[in-house]
């Protein structure tokens, strides 16, 4: 039998406020995390590139990087920084051309930078950090976090290659053979 239009109208509208109200209560019971936690895969080098700056721009007080691509492509970002008072912090197995001597840069050859595959780690103001990497292959991938964690770990990174490279330059190359401990990580 037909139901009256009316009284149809007013039992799903009934049906659909009471199925709402549920999802409403029910939603209100899930915690969603919005701190830290979040990681973004990048791809493309214009994409991480696009990051980098960003977080170049919000930068405050300090940043570390180890990298080997070229720094002129952020000049301005990293000026503004050293023009605010802040502090760079740049590790590279091979030299950069720099054009700004606040920049304190620490490099284990005086040859300058000719490897195509380019390597990334920034850390800024230790509260977050872009890993990437790329290769002919594989193009150009990176992860962006705020957790805390990979922050910590990329820092200590960077600073312990500063800190070999001095060790290095004090006592000279062969004082790696002393503390070597045979992995598959120093066989690489």
């Amino acid at each position: 039998m037909a139901a009256d239009p009316d009284k149809l109208v007013m039992k799903l509208k009934s049906e659909y406020m009471k199925s709402a109200e549920f999802l409403e209560n029910e939603l209100l019971k899930i915690h969603i995390r919005t701190d830290n936690e979040q990681f973004i895969n990048l791809r493309g080098e214009e994409n991480i590139l696009d990051k980098i700056k960003e977080i170049l721009n919000n930068t405050k007080k300090e940043i570390y990087m180890n990298t080997n691509i070229n720094l002129m492509l952020f000049e301005t970002e990293l000026k503004n920084i050293l023009d605010k008072g802040g502090r760079i912090i740049l590790f590279s197995f091979e030299k950069h051309k720099l054009t700004d001597s606040r920049i304190e840069a620490y490099n284990k050859t005086e040859n300058y930078i000719s490897d195509p595959n380019k390597r990334l780690m920034l850390v800024s103001d230790m509260k977050e950090v872009i890993i990437g990497s790329s290769d002919v292959t594989h193009g150009f991938t990176g992860t962006y976090t705020k957790n805390l964690l990979l922050v910590n770990i990329a820092a200590e990174h960077i600073h312990n290659d500063i800190y070999l490279y001095k060790l290095e330059t004090k006592f000279g190359k062969d004082f790696w053979n002393d503390l070597k401990i045979s992995t598959l990580n120093e066989e690489k």
